[in-house]
């Protein structure tokens, strides 16, 4: 086992170092001009695929095509989504390997919840890792033509951002989770898995986008808030009941076929509640913003008022 490991490292490590060199070589900028223009004849296939199944607006149409190319593009956005991906590896790689502690592997039997969590994991991480992007603007002085064209009151913000995060989710799960959890333990592991992680993902969008009210690298940076400590212990405990709680609710299900009611039951009423909670949010925080302020350090009384 250690041979096999260093020396799949070896040849990723190889293979790895060519691709960025590859990269590299051809951001040099006598080949710019070339590159740019052959990258987008072969995307513009792909942007127009979309245009008529899930951009319905115009404003969707030319906001999806901005994000998703400036985080393509973008060195820090792409550090970003790399760390958030990478992050999403080590913690999949580590329940993966705690799943080789029994058979839990056989194709035979049902998965346990360590292999269950997989996909979760890189849902969790990647969405995570899209939705931090979002608040790191490109080049703030260049945010006029956003303030000039949009209206601040009727904008499709929530929206665009939900449909760029899941184009990262979707994608790879229908192509590569579901035929292998198929081809590994049946039919019913791949129903379940087709439920639960598609809409577990636009669940975790649909909160992280609570509160979003602004174009996606437009804004100036989000101001350092006290509560940081507490946004972090929120991560965690999401993380614990995304990931850890959903696969063991799976692993559960499995073992019990009218558990599988619950992945029906519990996202309907989640999302009910998420539709009243953005509806009572987006009538007081509804204008776009390009400036986060920052809290005030302390608040005046203005005790004059009363006298």
């Amino acid at each position: 086992m250690a041979l096999l490991a260093s020396g799949c490292v070896i040849v990723a490590a190889v293979a790895i170092y060519v691709f960025s060199y590859r990269r590299c070589f051809v951001r040099i900028p006598e080949t710019v001009d070339t590159s740019s223009g052959s990258s987008g004849a072969h995307g513009s296939w792909i942007f127009s695929g979309l245009d008529r199944t899930i951009l319905t607006s115009p404003f969707q149409r030319a906001g999806y095509r901005f994000v998703m190319k400036t985080l393509l593009r973008s060195e820090h956005h792409g550090l970003v989504l790399g760390g958030f991906f990478g992050l999403g590896i080590v913690i999949a790689s580590q329940f993966l390997f705690a799943s080789f502690n029994g058979p839990t592997l056989d194709a035979s039997g049902s998965p346990s919840s360590q292999v269950l969590a997989i996909p979760l994991i890189l849902c969790y991480c990647i969405t995570l890792g899209v939705r931090f992007a979002f608040d790191i603007p490109t080049e703030i002085r260049a945010n006029w033509i956003f303030r000039l064209c949009l209206d601040k009151v009727r904008h499709e913000c929530i929206p665009l951002a939900r449909k760029v995060m899941l184009s990262f989710i979707l994608p790879w799960v229908l192509a590569i989770v579901l035929p292998l959890y198929l081809y590994l333990w049946g039919w019913r592991v791949c129903v379940l898995q087709m439920i639960v992680v598609p809409i577990w993902s636009m669940l975790l969008a649909k909160i992280l986008l609570l509160r979003f009210r602004k174009v996606p690298f437009t804004c100036s940076y989000p101001p350092f808030q006290d509560s940081a400590g507490v946004l972090l212990l929120f991560y965690i405990l999401g993380f614990f009941a995304f990931v850890v709680l959903t696969s063991t609710l799976e692993r559960w299900a499995l073992l019990n076929p009218l558990l599988m009611l619950s992945f029906i039951v519990i996202p309907l009423v989640a999302w009910y509640a998420l539709a009243r909670l953005h509806g009572e949010v987006g009538e007081i925080d509804r204008e776009l913003v390009f400036e986060e302020n920052a809290p005030a350090p302390f608040e005046l009384l203005d005790l004059r008022r009363g006298s």
